[in-house]
């Protein structure tokens, strides 16, 4: 009798699962919540009928199916099913929440399953970002949905640096930030190590897997990103070296956007070396080839391309690629270590991402202050009139000259970009331009203490070695 009790919930368990999923055709989700409640009580009824594992799924689905009628409204329901799946879940004989529901139970979880927009129906868009999940599991798309919101902070995190008091409480704002969210990604995608069983795990307990290949290259390329633009170059080479083996499923997808920061990777690896002659024209050709995968993927609408999160990475890529571009102008010095202007192929190429992250500024408009730096960097490039590439830098910072943090004391948006456009301004601009005496010292002064705020060491060194090299030269070359 136990066993045709225990069958029968464990078959009655699994109607409320496909039918949240969607995969039971005309059937309303008021139908959904009746089945997954009555699944509920019924093994309420049969205590000890069921294992606590099964029985705290069966809350989180009823908890699902009751959030997608209730929708922003009454959370509190939904969140006392969670709160009594945890605490069935914590009933184990090991103590240890299965790793499908370990990720719900923490607060940014909980938060995200009250809170935030998701769907448990499968769609193919989270292809890109996601590996593929059992469809008819409404607790498996749930985590899939999560793990992209993680990604999404990450990134929105990157282009868009918060500047009130909740957007970073320590000195590193936007990049600690950022990491914090993909240490997240990696911790809830990664299985528990647990001893194999004594004897043969019936087919009803088999386990879940969380483990997601690509959001975990994702985690791993972006981390890549930021600890390259903290100077970390070790671990940079480290991480990219295992990012070059991409995940098996976007091979398959033969999607343009990880090809083009599959490339990218490859550049930031190269200039991580000392650079001339072919190496240089090597790293362009590879800035070439990724940005034209980018331009490739950005021409696909919104609508069509899925998600926000899709413009963002976008947005990155591009904002990488002319940071990468403007580096390698900078260390091809000429014959008095000063960059002239750059070959006009050279300059094309920065043009064209330019124009790229000109109409991806559409979907973020906060990344505007982006487009500044890199306009000021073009014009530099093409050795266009230093004197009214002065008056327009003298437009744009002095309207932040006397207010460069917020009354907490944290870097406004934008003040990482208004940095690097004084170590611009100081590295090419003449001599002459930069007065009155003590002039330059204080702008300096001031983007050195910005990027200590922000993390950004790579440039922060650059900073000091210009500081250090103060009294000399009419213009400072690249370090």
């Amino acid at each position: 009798v136990v066993c045709t009790v225990g069958s029968g919930l464990r078959s009655y368990s699994r109607r409320p699962k496909r039918v949240s999923a969607g995969k039971l055709p005309q059937r309303s989700s008021w139908w959904a919540l009746s089945l997954s409640l009555n699944a509920v009580n019924l093994s309420e009824s049969a205590r000890g009928k069921m294992a606590p594992t099964q029985l705290a799924q069966m809350y989180v689905t009823a908890a699902t199916a009751l959030r997608c009628v209730l929708g922003h409204h009454l959370s509190c329901l939904p969140g006392y099913l969670l709160g009594c799946a945890e605490g069935v879940a914590n009933q184990t004989e090991t103590k240890q929440i299965p790793d499908c529901l370990r990720w719900l139970f923490t607060p940014l979880g909980r938060q995200f399953f009250l809170s935030c927009d998701w769907s448990v129906k499968s769609d193919s868009g989270d292809e890109v970002y996601t590996s593929e999940r059992d469809a008819a599991d409404p607790i498996a798309q749930l985590h899939r949905c999560f793990c992209r919101k993680l990604l999404e902070r990450a990134v929105h995190t990157l282009i868009q640096p918060q500047s009130d008091s909740d957007g970073g409480k320590n000195s590193c704002g936007d990049f600690s930030n950022a990491l914090e969210f993909l240490e997240l990604l990696n911790s809830c995608t990664e299985d528990s190590p647990s001893p194999p069983p004594p004897f043969p795990t019936p087919p009803s307990h088999t386990t879940v897997s969380v483990r997601d290949p690509v959001s975990r290259w994702w985690a791993l390329v972006l981390r890549a990103a930021v600890l390259w633009l903290q100077g970390d170059d070790a671990t940079v080479r480290a991480l990219l070296a295992e990012a070059e083996r991409m995940p098996r499923a976007l091979h398959i997808l033969d999607h343009r956007l990880p090809k083009a920061v599959l490339l990218l990777s490859k550049v930031v690896q190269m200039s991580l070396s000392p650079l001339k002659g072919e190496a240089v024209v090597s790293c362009l050709s590879h800035c070439d080839r990724a940005s034209s995968y980018l331009r490739s993927s950005v021409s696909v609408p919104l609508s069509q391309s899925g998600n926000l999160l899709n413009k963002g990475v976008e947005l990155l890529v591009c904002d990488l690629l002319l940071t990468l571009r403007t580096s390698l102008w900078q260390r091809g010095g000429g014959s008095n270590g000063e960059p002239g202007p750059a070959p006009g192929s050279q300059l094309a190429g920065f043009q064209r991402d330019l124009s790229v992250l000109r109409k991806l500024t559409q979907c973020y408009r906060q990344a505007q202050h982006k487009v500044f730096l890199h306009e000021t960097t073009v014009r530099l490039m093409a050795g266009a009139s230093p004197t009214r590439t002065h008056q327009l830098l003298e437009h744009n910072l002095r309207r932040r000259t006397h207010s460069p943090y917020s009354a907490e004391g944290e870097c406004v948006v934008g003040e990482r970009e208004r940095a690097h456009v004084i170590l611009l301004a100081c590295r090419h601009l003449p001599m002459p331009l930069l007065t009155p005496p003590g002039h330059r010292a204080r702008l300096l002064a001031e983007a050195k203490r910005t990027l200590e705020r922000v993390g950004d060491r790579r440039s922060l060194q650059d900073c000091q070695q210009i500081l250090l090299r103060l009294s000399g030269g009419t213009t400072i070359a690249a370090s």
